[in-house]
């Protein structure tokens, strides 16, 4: 099949949510951000289509420090017929001076992952994306005895860091932040402080969960009162709310080195939908 390659531009958002949908359909994932990674300010991109001007392919690039970050993604039809790899040559030619190239998947597949081998790229970040479908039912886990339950607010706000510290400091890669860093990534315009709860035992912050109207941010234990099962209580209380407001469905990530928290949505009834990734050169 003979295609046109050339820079995508606005006119091209319509044909590009289409390639997404099709996309999605077999890898899954959240694609909800694949118009602004494609079309977005400060972003240079590429499209192939063929003569009826259906969109194929689409690969983008956009430097960030140290990094060139490309994207790409390759209607399921036309894999395994050199697109995915034109989109890597082209992304490759594109490298700001002094940077290294970053491919940013919302959506893995499995020829994007041999591709990537091929050509010397090794994953260096991994999650699986999760939903669950509020229209079935939603599991009731009880809370353990003596465990106290609020939202956030002013007054409770220091009480969910202080959960957070506990819950990942033994996490290899915790980044540390102060107060004012976690929340500053975490609320915004989408946050639900009514459906962000913590859970404390004999006063002490325990365990907590933070959300927006449709998706978990995070879910984190002391290990201190891990095995009581307080995150699987915390989620199913979360899902409960979102369902009694008339939510659809709810999504989470987990870090694919993190089986434990995956085994515990599994068993709450979420589904992994596709998996996102960072590769990036060998060293």
């Amino acid at each position: 099949m003979e295609v046109t390659w050339r820079p995508l531009d606005p006119t091209d958002h319509d044909a590009l949510v289409a390639l997404v949908e099709r996309c999605a359909a077999i890898d899954g994932g959240a694609l909800e951000l694949s118009a602004e990674r494609f079309l977005g300010e400060s972003v240079t991109s590429i499209g192939a289509k063929d003569a009826t001007g259906r969109l194929l392919a689409v690969g983008s690039v956009n430097v960030r420090g140290e990094f060139t970050d490309s994207s790409g993604m390759v209607d399921p039809t036309l894999r395994g017929n050199g697109l995915g790899r034109r989109l890597l040559e082209w992304a490759t030619k594109q490298l700001a001076p002094g940077t290294k190239l970053r491919i940013r998947t919302e959506a893995l597949s499995e020829s994007a992952e041999r591709l990537y081998a091929r050509n010397g790229l090794a994953c260096t970040f991994a999650e699986d994306v999760m939903r669950h479908d509020l229209g079935a039912a939603v599991p009731a886990v009880a809370y353990p005895d003596g465990v106290t339950v609020e939202a956030w607010s002013e007054d409770t706000s220091g009480q969910f860091f202080a959960a957070y510290q506990a819950s990942f400091r033994d996490r290899p890669g915790f980044p540390d932040w102060t107060y004012e860093q976690w929340t500053g990534w975490m609320v915004d315009d989408d946050f639900r402080p009514d459906l962000s709860l913590f859970a404390a035992l004999q006063g002490n912050p325990a365990a907590f969960i933070t959300t927006t109207s449709d998706w978990i941010i995070q879910v984190g234990v002391d290990p201190a009162y891990r095995g009581r099962r307080l995150g699987a209580a915390l989620v199913a209380d979360v899902l409960a709310r979102m369902r009694a407001e008339g939510g659809k469905t709810c999504m989470l990530d987990v870090n694919v080195n993190n089986p434990n928290a995956a085994n515990l949505y599994h068993s709450l009834g979420f589904a992994t939908i596709g998996r996102r990734a960072t590769y990036e050169p060998h060293e």
